[in-house]
């Protein structure tokens, strides 16, 4: 069996996982376990706090999304950092985590954040969902930036997925909720060995 996510197994050591910046990046961690026999190979997912699409709608996304770009490019990674930590960990108990955030954050390449924004926005894979044949598991925070109503959207489209949505997490999930997350990514894991 061959599992990939650096944060099922360190938790606590998150921090230090590869894995980090891609969540915090690109919005989207995928956790994938295959197993192969001779006759069989299993294969499942797992979404955390994504949405299927980055489409910008309305005058609210889109003052969000020039918000982001105009933080980064006058006055750095630092700042959108100092931002972010504050939507990301909002109890006052989290102090440390916002802090390392930003410390982390800090050390993102501007140009390759701006890019890989740029880049996204206006992907969209909805129209594959009903494709996506093996077990998929989307975790998602109560409070992330796409509604839990999104993702039950998207998941009803999806033939063999669950939604799991961690209670009073946000856009920072694994880090924030790192037990709740692990518990519910082993459980199922589990059912789908």
């Amino acid at each position: 069996m061959q599992i990939r996510a650096g944060l099922t197994k360190r938790a606590p050591d998150v921090w230090d996982s590869a894995a980090f910046s891609s969540i915090f990046l690109a919005s989207v961690f995928f956790c994938s376990q295959t197993e192969s026999t001779p006759t069989h190979t299993q294969v499942t997912q797992t979404i955390v706090n994504s949405a299927p699409e980055m489409i910008v709608r309305s005058w609210q996304e889109r003052l969000a999304l020039w918000q982001r770009l105009a933080i980064v490019r006058l006055v750095g990674m630092r700042k959108m950092g100092e931002v972010l930590s504050q939507r990301l960990f909002v109890k006052p108990e989290e102090e440390t985590l916002r802090q390392t955030f930003v410390e982390r954050w800090a050390e993102n390449d501007k140009r390759a954040y701006l890019d890989s924004l740029r880049a996204l926005v206006g992907w969209s894979v909805t129209a594959q969902l009903e494709t996506i044949r093996c077990p998929t598991l989307v975790l998602a925070a109560e409070y992330d930036y796409t509604p839990v109503a999104v993702k039950e959207a998207y998941v009803a489209k999806l033939p063999d997925a669950q939604l799991v949505v961690i209670p009073d997490a946000h856009h920072a999930l694994p880090v924030e909720k790192p037990r709740a997350f692990n518990q519910a990514l082993q459980e199922f894991l589990a059912r789908h060995p």
